[in-house]
């Protein structure tokens, strides 16, 4: 650290020619020399030396520990004692105005300049240091969070501003007095204190979070609903030197997050409301087509209106389900298929009780684009099955299945025992309308169907569904 500019303060005119000298053959500058206490101080601050060289025994009102106490706290400027005292009593004095070494005269050149290099460089540290503190301590200070820091005790070690008007002390108040007074919290709904997340983290060394519904209490009585985090600090070995709190007033999230609730909820009843009028007007064309069956004397056409009633029923019955629902945007399909089978055996008296109806499905929701199409195909199927799979009061089997295969896609399973479709009869290709209407409907699905006639007849659909959510469990 050569070249450095080096201010002599010291009274004896020969003792300064040879510092001097001293100095510049070690290849120092000299900017000034002066004899006096106050001299020292006006030559400082004018010349901003790098080191000053101070006698500590001076002529004049201001000796030279005086003078080093006031260029370091204003200039902050490192100062090396410079005496030939070397008793208790003017060390101890000495030590006062923190001075960056101490020579005692005479000294060898090589004593010089290695205080002269330790105390520039202690002095080029420190400031790195002060200046990194300085970064730190703005940092914390224009953060948005209140932060608090706290020593290993739980004293208030220090506070931003945003920690001081959320809590209501002063930083000035608050250090040294016990972190669980400053920051006082309760659980928002029983009232009874926190536990204090500083204490957690200074006992278990881990970051703490607050539970939820946490209150901060400030000093003026006021509340406030906050989030905050607590982490140790620790030293280079480890060990736990304090905490440092940091937490933050959610009443505006809080306010939105009620707002976002409550508009969830009235999108929730309108939406329940749409499906009840849906349902509602279903019933309604459900009971016109059966009144005006009552006047028709075609059988075939009765039959017609009929079957188109109970289409209808089945679309009705996936509104329904949504209504009742606590999800509103998807259909619970096991559920939906006991009700729709349910309502099928009753719709057709033949039965009579001859046929057991076994259902193996999994807890699959689907949507409502998909859940329609789905209930259309099995109101066809199970129809179908009712009605020709068992002639003349015939006693079988009807088997719903429904599952989600390893490859992601959901295969639906429609099979009876009966005495299974004729021969000349292709399902993908027939002019009967409700066939007709579940291949449609398997296209709509972006599936496939096959047939099995053994033993009976069993359809099996294979589609996907965009969004599908399962949940554990099934339902038989």
């Amino acid at each position: 650290m050569g070249e450095a500019n080096i201010l002599v303060v010291e009274d004896e005119a020969l003792v300064a020619l040879s510092l001097q000298r001293k100095l510049r053959n070690l290849g120092y500058r000299v900017c000034g020399v002066v004899d006096a206490g106050e001299a020292a101080v006006q030559q400082a601050e004018e010349l901003r030396p790098d080191l000053v060289l101070m006698d500590i025994m001076l002529a004049g009102e201001m000796n030279g520990t005086a003078a080093a106490e006031q260029i370091w706290s204003r200039f902050k400027i490192p100062v090396v004692y410079l005496t030939a005292l070397s008793d208790e009593q003017t060390l101890q004095r000495a030590k006062i105005a923190e001075p960056f070494g101490y020579l005692l005269k005479p000294f060898e050149d090589r004593d010089l300049r290695a205080a002269i290099e330790v105390a520039l460089y202690k002095h080029q540290m420190e400031r790195k240091l002060m200046e990194r503190e300085n970064w730190l301590s703005t940092t914390l200070t224009s953060i948005g969070d209140a932060v608090i820091a706290a020593d290993v005790h739980g004293r208030v070690t220090f506070m931003n501003p945003v920690a001081e008007e959320l809590t209501g002390w002063r930083t000035e108040e608050a250090l040294g007095k016990s972190v669980t007074q400053v920051f006082n919290i309760v659980n928002e709904e029983t009232r009874i204190p926190a536990s204090n997340p500083v204490t957690q983290a200074t006992l278990e060394g881990v970051v703490m979070g607050l539970s939820n519904h946490t209150l901060l209490i400030a000093k003026d009585g006021t509340e406030k609903p906050i989030d905050d985090s607590a982490a140790p600090i620790e030293d280079a070995q480890g060990n736990i030197i304090g905490v440092v709190l940091v937490f933050r007033d959610v009443t505006e999230r809080k306010r939105s997050e009620q707002q976002i609730r409550a508009s969830l909820r009235e999108k929730e009843i309108l939406l329940k409301e749409i499906y009840h009028r849906v349902k509602n007007n279903l019933q309604v064309i459900s009971s016109l087509l059966n009144l005006q069956s009552a006047r028709v004397l075609d059988q075939e056409a009765v039959k017609a209106f009929r079957e188109s009633q109970q289409r209808v029923r089945s679309i009705a019955l996936i509104h329904e389900k949504l209504y009742q629902s606590d999800n509103l945007a998807q259909v619970n399909l096991a559920n939906y298929i006991r009700d729709l089978a349910a309502f099928a055996f009753q719709s057709l008296d033949s039965t009579q009780g001859a046929i057991r109806l076994i259902v193996q499905a999994e807890n699959i929701f689907f949507n409502i684009d998909t859940a329609i199409p789905c209930g259309l195909i099995l109101n066809e199927l199970i129809s179908n099955a009712l009605k020709h799979a068992f002639p003349g009061g015939r006693r079988g089997e009807l088997r719903i299945e429904l599952f989600q295969s390893p490859d992601r896609r959901f295969t639906l399973v429609v099979s009876d025992n009966g005495i299974g479709i004729p021969a000349d009869i292709d399902p993908r290709c027939t002019d009967t309308l409700g066939l007709q209407l579940v291949m449609s409907l398997v296209d709509q699905l972006r599936g496939t169907l096959d047939v099995y006639r053994d033993g009976g007849t069993t359809f099996k659909i294979t589609f996907s569904d965009v969004q599908p959510h399962i949940s554990e469990g099934a339902t038989t």
